[in-house]
């Protein structure tokens, strides 16, 4: 007999499931086997196995399931051995100081009915082997999803206080008890298809939204979907015990029969809609506030008469926002639930519903509607603009549920409610009208509560010519972009960070005494002048295609990363080296003669078309754009900018435009001492001035002889290799006279004479030995020799040749 348990302890001695846990801490199961004489052995992670003998099974119909516990050890590993097959009811429930298990393979314990694993740590599981499942609970973990899709033979599902998402319950066919409880971001549930035998459910404190139909689970009779955001639930049809669902938000609720309890309290249910049901317990006070309309105008009624349902009586009891009643003159009784109101009120106002059939609304569970505004009290901002055309533009204001009238010019208000007041999570609201009348448009409701206001300039829409915002204190962003401002005065709105008046006609803008401008948009306009050296959070500066003389930055502004001030009339020097942030720069199109961006790690630079002698820069990673100012090779910034343009450059300014041969020209302070250049003397672009007339040396050019017209030269610089070509780096042209060294023509006996004839070049009256060389226009020497009796000649084929008779040049033809 020994010898056959040996036997089977041996054969059964596989890995049931595997875990991973914290170590040191202590770990409690309890199991059952399907049949008896079963033994499980664990190791806690100390390599040594604790054997469990008889584990409790079903077969034996044991009352009490076998308990293991232990310590995990080692790195946290705990192994089951014994027959996977066996496995059938697997718990541990977490002990508060307990060990929390991570992980769990269960793939081999393929008939496993029973499954709980509560208050541990899991952040996944995998159930796909698990296709004998009836009880499952994972209550109390950190599931984000969870796959059901084979167990299909799941009767009791709990997997409350998770972090699902979403769950797709459409394969329980069997399911009969749901908690799904705690999952606070759960907002999609796909119910099951069919589940006759579905009677139970918890699921308050999710995010389910909307519609939800449970009428084809006819054997359902609790559910509890406290906390959510339905807005309609029907139960139509069924036998309910209990039914909880406060806290949504329900205009709908259909049920016909509720035994025992129904709460839905804290929804938008009214006596029209409540379920006229009979429970012993019937919690439907208090009620969120109904909505009629948070914004009335002066002269408009009201209707609540379809608050009450088939043969409930309602009183109604108008009061002021300060819960004192209103007067009779401001609210007027026209019988059946409908009340108008003929003044402007300064307060707003809300009613009382007190309902026969729905006692329970009294005190301070009585019915309220929302709070009402009649009428405006208060002009946020005025505007002209061009009537008959469209005008668009989008507010947000300061607090929620606020309310504003617009009159496009015809004398009559439009109502939008409700207007948008978190930029973070909401879109603008927008308004949209055509102006009437002459032309002035007016926004009516608290100036204290605008906080933005935005209009772009729509192509053929009306155009704004003026807009007072001067009530409008609390304005913090200011768009009217593209329209025809010609002036404005925002010398009462101090609070603006972001303003934007770009594409208009404005000659002045006073920001002089504004300290939370952030982010500036001015471009377009026909500005001279502009101070904002008063804003140290600026950010963004856009200035662009004004007349600019004058502007005051900051003294500080740690954050100002982006400069666009191209098309100005900047002139003299600009610092911007003590704006550590900045990033992006273009000044373009100015008179600027000093740039200092030193020390700053700039991703774009552009100063291209101004007068520029000196650029400071010391780092730029994308673009630097330069050319067309006058620097030179000299004082161009030498980086490794992936695109760089430096070329052309102004043509460089010689100091004399007459030199004498023998003078010396000084270029060497064009070049930088690590460059390598070459001096090239030029007629024009595809003429060069003979090397023979001149010599360099270290930038130095002294003139030999005097060349045959105006000179210029063309600096080729190894380190700037793109001044070439039509962007050659270039000086003015120069005069070469004779200087007192030149020959002595009274010395001769008479001056000479080059000519040219057919096929002939003639050198006449030279001195003697004089050495005539002649040269092709691309500087190919043709000839030469030395006179002989005063005289040299040379056969040539036709064309344009330069003579060089000792120290003369003489351009001729040959015919």
């Amino acid at each position: 007999m020994f010898t056959l348990f040996a036997f089977v302890l041996k054969a059964n001695d596989g890995v049931m499931l595997t875990l991973k846990a914290e170590p040191g801490k202590s770990l409690d199961f309890d199991v059952y086997v399907t049949n008896e004489l079963q033994n499980i052995s664990v190791d806690w992670g100390d390599g040594n196995k604790q054997v469990y003998e008889n584990v409790a099974s079903i077969q034996a119909n044991s009352d009490l399931p076998t308990k293991i516990s232990g310590t995990v050890s080692g790195e946290g590993t705990v192994t089951f051995y014994g027959d996977p097959l066996q496995l059938y009811s697997f718990e541990s429930v977490a002990a508060f100081d307990g060990s929390k298990i991570s992980v769990v393979d269960l793939s081999a314990v393929i008939n496993l009915e029973q499954l709980t694993m509560q208050s541990h740590a899991l952040t996944q599981i995998d159930l796909n082997k698990l296709t004998k499942l009836t009880s499952l609970t994972l209550s109390g973990n950190a599931l984000s999803a969870i796959d059901l899709s084979q167990c299909s033979e799941i009767k009791a599902l709990v997997v409350s206080d998770n972090k699902l998402s979403k769950i797709d319950l459409s394969n329980l066919s069997k399911l009969s008890s749901l908690t799904i409880s705690n999952n606070t971001q759960l907002s999609e549930v796909v119910w099951p298809t069919e589940a006759a035998s579905f009677k139970t459910i918890y699921a308050l404190n999710l995010s389910l939204s909307g519609a939800l139909n449970l009428t084809q689970y006819q054997a359902l009779n609790f559910v509890n979907f406290n906390n959510n955001k339905l807005t309609s639930l029907d139960l139509s049809g069924l036998e309910m015990d209990r039914v909880f669902c406060m806290n949504n938000q329900l205009s709908e609720l259909k049920v016909d029969n509720v035994i025992s309890l129904l709460n839905c309290s804290g929804n938008r249910l009214t006596p029209a809609t409540l379920p006229a049901v009979s429970p012993k317990t019937y919690t439907y006070a208090p009620q969120t506030a109904v909505l009629p309309a948070a914004q009335i105008l002066e002269g408009e009624s009201i209707d609540l008469s379809t608050l009450g349902g088939e043969g409930d009586e309602l009183t109604y009891t108008w009061k002021y926002a300060d819960g004192t009643a209103i007067d009779a003159a401001d609210c007027v009784d026209k019988g059946n639930g409908v009340f108008s109101f003929p003044n402007v009120l300064d307060k707003a106002v809300y009613c009382e519903v007190s309902s026969k059939l729905f006692p329970k609304f009294t005190g301070s569970n009585v019915l309220k509607t929302t709070e009402v505004r009649v009428g405006f009290t208060g002009t946020i901002l005025t505007l002209s603009a061009e009537a008959g055309k469209a005008l668009d533009f989008d507010v947000y204001l300061v607090d929620t549920l606020q309310n504003i009238g617009v009159d496009w010019g015809d004398g009559k208000k439009v109502v939008y409610e409700n207007v948008a007041s978190n930029p973070d999570i909401d879109w603008p609201t927008s308004i949209s009208g055509t102006v009437a009348g002459e032309g002035t448009v007016t926004l009516y409701g608290d100036p204290a509560q605008l906080s933005r206001f935005e209009a772009l300039g729509a192509l053929e829409g009306s155009k704004v010519s003026s807009i007072d915002v001067s009530k409008a204190e609390n304005l913090t962003t200011l768009t009217v972009s593209s329209h025809a401002l010609t002036s404005i005065d925002l010398s009462h709105n101090l609070s603006i960070s972001s303003l934007a008046l770009n594409n208009n006609q404005l000659a002045e803008v006073d920001l002089s005494k504004h300290t939370h401008l952030y982010s500036v948009d001015l471009s377009k306009n026909s500005l001279t002048k502009l101070d904002v050296s008063q804003s140290p959070s600026l950010w963004k500066l856009v200035v662009s295609d004004n007349q600019i003389t004058e502007l005051s930055l900051p003294t500080e502004a740690p954050g100002f990363t982006t400069f666009t001030a191209l098309n100005n009339r900047f002139e003299g020097s600009l610092d911007l080296s003590v704006y550590p942030k900045l990033s992006a720069v273009n000044v373009s199109g100015s008179k600027l003669v000093s740039i200092d961006a030193s020390g700053l790690n700039l991703a774009t630079l552009f100063c291209q078309n101004n007068q520029l002698t000196e650029l400071k820069v010391d780092s730029v990673k994308t673009t630097l754009n330069c050319m067309g100012n006058k620097l030179t090779p000299a004082t161009l910034p030498q980086l490794n900018v992936k695109n760089y343009t430096y070329a052309p450059q102004a043509v460089y300014m010689l100091a004399d435009s007459v030199v004498k041969v023998g003078d010396e020209v000084d270029l060497s302070t064009l070049v930088a001492a690590n460059d390598e250049v070459t001096y090239v003397w030029r007629y024009d672009e595809t003429t060069v001035a003979d090397a023979s007339l001149y010599t360099v040396e270290n930038g130095v050019t002294v003139f030999n002889a005097v060349p045959l017209d105006k000179v210029y030269c063309e600096i080729v610089s190894t380190l700037f290799p793109k001044f070439t070509g039509a962007n050659a780096f270039v000086t003015t042209a120069v005069k070469v006279e004779k200087g007192a060294s030149s020959i002595d023509e009274t010395s001769a006996e008479a001056p000479a004479r080059i000519y040219a004839v057919a096929g002939r070049v003639v050198a006449e009256n030279l001195l003697p030995d004089t050495l005539v060389s002649v040269y092709s226009l691309s500087s190919v020497k043709c000839g030469e020799k030395e006179s002989v009796d005063g005289k040299a000649e040379f056969e040539l084929p036709q064309g344009v040749y330069l003579v060089v008779a000792g120290k003369e040049a003489y351009k001729v033809v040959v015919p």
